[in-house]
């Protein structure tokens, strides 16, 4: 086998060696980037899903109809709020007694992510105690964050934690989701490190009709 024969031969391995790990460098960035989008994909589909939850209960805040329990100062449809933990009172089952919810921000779920917590929501049923009960929610929160504001203004309550006769007449709520795994960058986890896909979401929620007592 003359010299150029194997020069060849060595230049024929090492423009192979070069296209294989090209090849594999493609397929680990398409393997990233799947990954990242079903993560992104997977967090909107619980915020979609944990938020019509939250809205179908926030919905029911105050709501009394026989009108005959939330009547006055002691009864106010606010049981106890502050940063983040907010209870409240309503039929929430429509069976004419007055059930109380609370939605607060738990432990840390222990995962990669340390972050991420549970999101507990309790439920107490008026009319029967054995139908109470305590859901740990886990969709990857990392934020639970409640703010109030006075009856027919803009005003906010500083004043925490507030209850029944707070006058509070809206409610800033506040939910930010995070994935529990990283992609890029460092293994310390901090609130704004961009590898982590964070879905943030606010919404203003005017109940004033029914929050506060009539």
């Amino acid at each position: 086998m003359g010299a150029s024969t194997l020069l060849d031969i060595i230049g024929s391995f090492i423009v192979f060696g070069m296209l294989l790990l090209s090849g594999l460098g493609m397929d680990l960035n398409a393997i990233n980037d799947r990954f990242a989008y079903n993560t992104s994909v997977n967090l909107q589909l619980q915020l979609v899903s944990l938020t019509a939850q939250i809205e179908n209960d926030f919905q029911k805040i105050g709501y009394d109809p026989t009108q005959t329990t939330l009547t006055n100062p002691s009864s106010s449809a606010v049981r106890y709020g502050n940063a983040n933990d907010f209870r409240f009172a309503g039929d929430m089952n429509n069976d004419g007694v007055i059930d109380s919810v609370e939605y607060l921000l738990g432990p840390s779920q222990n995962l990669s992510n340390p972050a991420i917590c549970i999101l507990v929501r309790k439920f107490w049923d008026g009319s029967n105690a054995a139908n109470n009960r305590v859901d740990s929610i886990k969709a990857g929160v990392t934020e639970l964050r409640f703010a109030y504001y006075m009856t027919n203004t803009d005003s906010p309550i500083n004043s925490l934690p507030v209850g029944d006769s707070s006058g509070v007449g809206m409610i800033r709520l506040s939910l930010s989701l995070q994935s529990p795994d990283k992609f890029t960058g460092s293994t310390v986890y901090q609130q704004t490190d961009t590898s982590l896909y964070s879905v943030y979401w606010k919404q203003f929620e005017i109940v004033s009709k029914n929050m506060t007592w009539r």
